[in-house]
């Protein structure tokens, strides 16, 4: 138990490199933030956010995937 965050981050930093995301610095502080969320599709990724350029942050779509998986927010029905 003592090693779980230090997994959890070593892990969030692999997926982050894996997906080319880049990882907060913890400076800031946030909400997850439901009502703005919007719908997401099958693969997790919400429908309302335009493809672009943007930067993906990976804490903030990794807690958003893991409130969509555990049914907090959002339908992941196409």
């Amino acid at each position: 138990m003592r090693l779980t965050s230090k997994l959890v981050w070593a892990a969030t930093n692999w997926i982050a490199g894996c997906r080319g995301w880049k990882v907060e610095d913890g400076k800031e502080d946030w909400v997850l933030d439901v009502e703005d969320m919007g719908t997401v599709d099958e693969r997790g990724e919400n429908r309302n956010t335009a493809k672009s350029e943007e930067e993906v942050w990976a804490v903030k779509t990794l807690e958003r995937n893991m409130a969509t998986f555990l049914g907090l927010v959002g339908d992941a029905t196409p």
